[in-house]
């Protein structure tokens, strides 16, 4: 399976996403490939991509945390042979269907940090995916 990183931060232009979680705002993920990292950054009014091939995952972990954003180190899972829930366009629905995530009732950036990391804790201990 392919590395993934998943970004969460406070930062955001929306007067709206003022009502999420502080911390929790907006959402964007950075998977691996074969050279080097791909950011995938979903905007409400773009979908900002960028690479970086000659920096290891630390490096990258150290790079955000540093801007004061929370980083989940986590995996692309094997993707459901069925079409994904329709979910109007937002980060968290962007960064779902990039890690191969179907569940319906994660919307907000703060839901998808729980899942991802009661996700980690399963895991541990068996080889069942939690499903929401």
């Amino acid at each position: 399976m392919k590395r993934a990183l998943v970004i969460f931060s406070d930062r955001t232009e929306l007067r709206k996403l003022w009502l999420l979680k502080r911390g929790y705002r907006h959402c964007f993920a950075i998977i691996e490939g074969r050279a080097g990292w791909a950011v995938f950054n979903p905007l409400s009014h773009y979908t900002e991509i960028e690479t970086y091939p000659s920096l290891d995952e630390d490096e990258i972990v150290q790079f955000y945390q540093g801007l004061d954003f929370t980083v989940l180190r986590t995996q692309v899972r094997e993707v459901p042979k069925k079409r994904a829930p329709l979910f109007p366009y937002t980060c968290v629905e962007a960064v779902k269907r990039t890690l191969g995530i179907h569940a319906r009732a994660i919307v907000t950036p703060w839901q998808l940090y729980q899942y991802l990391e009661n996700y980690h804790k399963i895991e541990k201990n068996s080889l069942t995916y939690p499903v929401f």
